[in-house]
């Protein structure tokens, strides 16, 4: 026994050393241009997607400083590691990928660098992401918005971002005004993405006061933008976000209406992302219409859709909807059961959850 024990350690061993000049071998020949940590992390990548595979490629292929500048940009500018890299992984490449475009901005001399060094700046700022009320952070992502601007950028996700800041700080008021003003800005200058993200800004502010008409003018107003800008996660996720307004305003069946919309464009892609936001705006609008074995279903839905590492986040939201409607249905029982398993997931990643409306609003937190 002891020599076979033996045996299959140096089995082990000789498979370890053989495998590892195997990986170097994939990751030079796939990204010869990027450090050994980088290109390790970019072979982690778990799905295709046509526009980033295309930026990586073109990144992996030149040493030049301005085209590699270039694709740089690109990636951050369009935030497109998410489409293909779990969300920890897209994380860390990021940072990585914008601080050498920092270096590079800084060496070529462009105007933007300042913009792209704040950016930097902020992403590294040590602090628990989920914290809301970082006054500091608040402040550099502002900042970092106001050098952007200088060149028009497409920062739709930094002022979505943005938006958590507003709330949490109870900054209503402020919040309006910022994205009235930022929305005549952009509108001017014709930068879409950005104005989509405004009329967010500011359906969340009429949902503060009830103005639920308001509310929804605005959230499909953004949809209809990121519909014409080819954004159709986003576009499926104004419908949701819309949708759940119309529930809140009473309006079942238009909420209805736009839901099955959204869960039909994921359904046509096969795009689970979508159909796990879809779904869990269905259930969300269930609740408010009193239709709890409706949502126990749709919740059912949205969990068969959140199969990635990304989407563990959104199981406690699932789980304590499923856990509500039980206990409406006088199944006390299962409805408390789905409740401790929320409760459970939520210490095991040790920060505050919140219910949302769709994949970007964070306007309604709603802590477990």
């Amino acid at each position: 026994m002891k020599k076979l024990l033996v045996f299959f350690l140096m089995i082990l061993t000789l498979s370890a050393q053989t495998q590892t000049p195997v990986i170097d071998s994939v990751r030079k020949s796939l990204f010869p241009n990027f450090n050994p940590a980088t290109s390790a992390l970019l072979l982690k990548k778990d799905k295709n997607d046509p526009i980033i595979d295309t930026a990586l490629q073109q990144l992996a292929k030149t040493t030049n400083p301005k085209e590699r500048a270039t694709f740089l940009a690109q990636i951050i500018d369009q935030r497109l590691l998410g489409a293909s890299f779990d969300q920890k992984t897209a994380d860390i490449l990021f940072k990585v990928l914008l601080k050498e475009l920092v270096s590079l901005k800084r060496q070529l001399n462009h105007p933007d660098y300042e913009a792209y060094k704040s950016h930097y700046e902020m992403a590294t700022m040590e602090e628990n992401s989920y914290n809301w009320k970082n006054t500091q952070r608040f402040e550099l992502m502002k900042q970092t918005i106001e050098l952007y601007d200088q060149f028009n950028k497409p920062i739709l996700n930094l002022l979505s971002a943005l938006r958590g800041y507003f709330n949490s700080l109870n900054l209503q008021e402020e919040r309006f005004t910022y994205y009235e003003q930022k929305l005549r800005l952009y509108t001017l200058k014709n930068n879409r993405p950005n104005m989509a993200a405004c009329y967010y800004g500011l359906g969340g502010y009429y949902n503060t006061k009830a103005a639920y008409n308001r509310a929804i003018s605005h959230y499909l107003k953004a949809a209809d933008i990121l519909k014409d800008i080819n954004k159709i996660g986003q576009f499926s996720n104004g419908l949701n976000v819309a949708a759940q307004e119309y529930a809140f305003w009473g309006n079942y069946q238009r909420a209805k209406e736009l839901i099955d919309s959204s869960i039909s464009i994921g359904m046509n892609l096969m795009n689970k992302t979508i159909l796990k936001a879809s779904f869990g705006s269905a259930a969300e609008i269930a609740i408010v219409s009193n239709r709890w074995t409706e949502s126990i279903a749709y919740c059912d839905s949205s969990l068969k859709y959140s199969t990635t590492k990304n989407d563990f986040d959104y199981f406690p939201i699932l789980f304590a909807r499923k856990g509500i409607c039980l206990i409406e249905l006088g199944k006390l029982s299962d409805g408390f059961k789905n409740i401790e398993i929320a409760e459970k997931i939520v210490d095991s990643i040790k920060k505050p959850f919140y219910s949302a409306q769709g994949t970007i609003e964070t306007d309604y937190g709603k802590f477990l």
